[in-house]
């Protein structure tokens, strides 16, 4: 379990990956030596990943169905087969009437269906149930705001490659990448952020924050 301090760190990189060490050092109210050092430690010991998440229209990955699968056979190896398309962005053994589920990301439908017809093909699928999702509320592994109009080039995708590695990554080591200034670097990495195509945020190990379960729901409701 982490203590105050750190989860506050933990919270702050969740809602900006690329906040300064001062900033992040005000609010929690230590120097900012002490804050490097503990932001240090929570990403070297992977408490936390600090990554770029890219826009799902900028990538084509808009279509996404969450599959309820029935199998035959070990669960497990099946779960591996499905997790291994790189399609699928989330797979996980269940407890209740299927015994696996998974979430997958394509450019349309006619992709998705695609997918969702490989997946009733591995053997030992018995049955796959799939719901379309229509429209994402909130979603930790994807970027859910409106999507500015912009014009990425060869630079911008550079760019985009290099903050999903390391979203902390410093401008300088940007600018030595990308082969601009560090003005220049740091101008085209907050137009990316501000027009939605990227969203930098910390990922969080569960276990870490005391999570130690996964639950999964859906509900049928009357009215909005």
């Amino acid at each position: 379990m982490l203590d105050a301090v750190d989860a506050v760190l933990v919270r702050e990189l969740q809602r900006d990956g690329r906040a300064t060490f001062q900033a992040l050092a005000d609010r929690v109210g230590l120097s900012r030596t002490a804050v490097r050092a503990r932001v240090q430690h929570l990403l070297e010991s992977e408490v936390v990943r600090v990554v770029g998440i890219v826009h799902a229209a900028v990538v084509g990955a808009e279509a996404i169905g969450h599959v309820s699968v029935t199998v035959d056979g070990s669960a497990r190896e099946v779960a591996g087969i499905i997790a291994a398309r790189p399609a699928v962005s989330f797979a996980a053994l269940t407890a209740g009437p299927h015994d696996l589920v998974a979430q997958v990301r394509t450019r349309d439908d006619a992709a998705l269906a695609a997918e969702v017809d490989h997946i009733r093909s591995v053997p030992g699928v018995r049955a796959a149930e799939v719901f379309r999702s229509v429209t994402t509320v909130r979603d930790t592994h994807s970027v859910v705001r409106e999507l500015g109009e912009v014009s990425l080039d060869d630079i911008d995708w550079r760019l985009l490659q290099e903050l999903q590695r390391d979203g902390r990554a410093p401008y300088t080591r940007l600018a030595n990448i990308i082969g601009l200034s560090q003005a220049a670097t740091r101008a085209r990495v907050v137009r990316l952020m501000r027009s939605g195509v990227i969203q930098v945020t910390g990922l969080a190990d569960p276990h870490a924050l005391g999570a130690r379960e996964l639950g999964g729901f859906g509900l049928v409701v009357t009215g909005g």
